[in-house]
């Protein structure tokens, strides 16, 4: 599997605090319904979706996927299609997963590249670490001193796998970064701190 080197989750953390400066959304948690409407990317569940176009959007991804498509203006636009059949609060959880991480997608500019370009396990490293980053930064965690994955679901409403990600994340950078936090982790503890 790959994993995105140290430059270029250093360049997607920077994507993420520009997208958090572009839409104005400095509180937690982090809404993506809120984030798409602001970046003015088409939203579309698959329950509004009629029969033909479920079915095709199922087999696609039973979670959700993004792509660039023209309106009935011939306008083009970003659009996430996601599966909002959801009973549970775990699934609701994963659903805002789903949206930000195809936000990622958008954002990082994935559906302007070939695969051979960039390869889709590339795209959905990048982007599960955008959606990551979005919810809940690195140093956002320790501010908040979340001492397990528990605190992180309290905090950041994500899913307990999603937490349990976060926390290994967070574990690693406490023990092996850098003993000061970085001029960028310092932006966006003033940006979510400071609101």
């Amino acid at each position: 599997m790959y994993l995105p080197n140290k430059e270029r989750y250093d360049e997607i953390e920077q994507a993420v605090y520009e997208m958090l400066e572009e839409t104005g959304i400095n509180t937690i948690p982090i809404d993506p319904f809120e984030v798409a409407r602001r970046l003015k990317y088409v939203l579309v569940p698959y329950s509004s979706l009629k029969k033909e176009k479920f079915i095709e959007a199922i087999n696609r991804s039973t979670d959700g996927y993004s792509a660039v498509e023209k309106d009935s203006s011939g306008m083009y636009h970003y659009y996430i299609y996601y599966n909002d059949i959801v009973k549970t609060t775990c699934e609701m959880r994963h659903m805002y997963w789903t949206i930000m991480h195809e936000i990622g997608h958008c954002y990082l500019g994935h559906h302007d590249l070939t695969e051979e370009e960039l390869p889709d396990d590339v795209a959905e490293a990048e982007a599960n670490y955008y959606a990551k980053y979005t919810f809940a930064p690195t140093p956002l965690i320790n501010a908040y001193e979340c001492k397990d994955a528990n605190d992180i679901v309290d905090k950041f409403n994500v899913s307990y796998e999603s937490a349990g990600y976060l926390y290994r994340s967070y574990w690693n950078w406490l023990h092996n970064g850098p003993i000061n936090y970085l001029p960028l982790e310092i932006k966006f503890l003033n940006w979510f701190l400071a609101a």
